[in-house]
Order: structure tokens, then sequence, then C-alpha cells
């Protein structure tokens, strides 16, 4: 299942492994599937928008 999963989601990157896990939440009054995977090594940092990772996540909000 999880190369179905990665070619659905058109994901290249050969570090990210996905898990056969999925679940269906609501966000928003919009039910929303999620995908489970693991990436292969810890960056420090985006490779795309360089924003410093924090603790456990690299996240950027806004442009």
């Amino acid at each position: 299942m999880n190369n179905f999963i990665t070619n659905l989601l058109l994901i290249k990157d050969q570090n990210i492994t996905m898990e056969d896990k999925l679940d269906l939440i609501n966000v928003d009054g919009q039910d929303t599937f999620v995908f489970h995977g693991t990436l292969s090594y810890k960056p420090k940092c985006c490779t795309n928008c360089g924003c410093i990772k924090e603790g456990n996540n690299i996240i950027k909000n806004g442009f």
C-alpha cells in the first residue's frame, strides 16, 4: 500500500516512508483524510523557504 499512497499523493522524496494508516477527521466542518508517514532524517530547516526547526516542528505561517 505504501507505493499506492506515494503515487496517489505524487510524493517523489525517497526519504519519506508512508505508514499503512489513514484517518478521517473533521477540520472546520470539512471531512479530511490524514495520511501518516515518517521522514528518514531530521532536518535543521526547510530546504525550500529556510524556516528554522523549532523543537520537532518546521512551521511557516504565511509567505
